[in-house]
């Protein structure tokens, strides 16, 4: 028959295998029990399997001795780049473990590829995590990322629920979203609108859109402010929905209290722009609006009461006639 293991710390055990039944006499075939189901029904302890598994040894091999257990197959003392580049596929996927960090693997193909891998028990169950392959991530990160898997694992945690819990953070579009949806149309009058709506469109999603809500920082909005330095107007218009719409994610449960990224980030010096027409162009806007008048003469009244008063579009108010 085929062998299988059950891996235990460095070691595997040997049993015998006679389809239950032990005979001395007959060729003693080596074989491993695969004590994982039994182990999470029972919920033994650590030291309740060490005891089942020196039983067994000392039932089939006539030795109660740990040594009885021999070294677990496929185990490198030490990962290193060229030890990792020199595994060749076999027959079937196999798993090669590294010798200094326990639970660290690499799972070779049988097409060749190579994944970093971590076995590991949270809670009393057996757990696989994959890291990713073998040139794209190199053994340093690997290790890196074993190491903080198997510190999660001690505490009980699982990353994977981790990771679970952050793709389920909302991002800046999701801000933006629910900002010009819940919170402007009601507390904002109509040009306000249309300014803070120019700014999620046009400024902040493209630059930020795709951030965790959560993970945007100071240098982030440092950034997008910097990259409308040429527009020092509409730069410090965004920078100022941005700090609304982070006070709401606060809010909302977004964010923590007091996080705001906004803050400390210095705005540009604005200077007010007052220009009036010079002569010369009044008299050619006279010139257009006598050649328009017939064709539209409600907008050429429009523009000579503007002209005439001085006062902004907002300022009358348009009814029907």
């Amino acid at each position: 028959m085929r062998p299988s293991g059950y891996e235990f710390g460095y070691l595997t055990l040997p049993v015998i295998a006679t389809r239950g039944q032990i005979d001395d006499k007959s060729p003693i075939t080596r074989a491993f029990v695969d004590f994982e189901s039994a182990m999470d029904a029972l919920s033994l302890s650590t030291r309740s399997i060490q005891f089942v598994c020196q039983s067994f040894a000392s039932l089939l091999e006539g030795s109660s001795d740990v040594k009885s257990f021999r070294p677990m197959a496929n185990r490198i003392p030490k990962f290193t780049k060229r030890a990792v580049d020199a595994l060749k596929a076999g027959s079937a996927d196999t798993v090669y473990w590294d010798g200094e960090l326990t639970g660290f693997g690499v799972r070779v193909r049988k097409s060749g590829r190579k994944n970093y891998v971590v076995q590991t028990r949270i809670s009393g169950k057996l757990r696989w995590f994959t890291i990713g392959q073998h040139g794209p991530i190199t053994l340093e990160e690997a290790r890196a990322a074993a190491l903080e898997i198997l510190a999660l694992a001690k505490r009980g945690i699982d990353p994977r629920d981790d990771d679970a819990k952050r793709a389920a953070e909302p991002v800046m579009a999701d801000l933006g979203k629910r900002f010009l949806e819940d919170y402007v149309p009601v507390h904002c009058k109509p040009s306000t609108r249309e300014e803070y709506r120019r700014s999620v469109t046009l400024f902040i999603d493209p630059a930020i859109g795709e951030m965790r809500v959560s993970e945007v920082q100071r240098k982030d909005i440092a950034e997008l402010h910097h990259g409308l330095r040429d527009k020092p107007y509409q730069a410090n218009r965004t920078l100022g929905v941005l700090s609304k719409m982070f006070s709401l994610a606060e809010v909302w449960g977004w964010r923590a209290d007091g996080s705001n990224p906004c803050r400390h980030v210095k705005r540009y010096k604005e200077r007010k722009r007052e220009r009036f027409l010079s002569p010369e162009e009044t008299e050619r806007l006279g010139e257009v609006l006598r050649e328009a008048e017939q064709e539209m003469p409600s907008a050429v009244a429009a523009i000579r009461l503007l002209l005439l008063t001085g006062c902004r579009r907002s300022s009358f108010c348009v009814g029907s006639m």
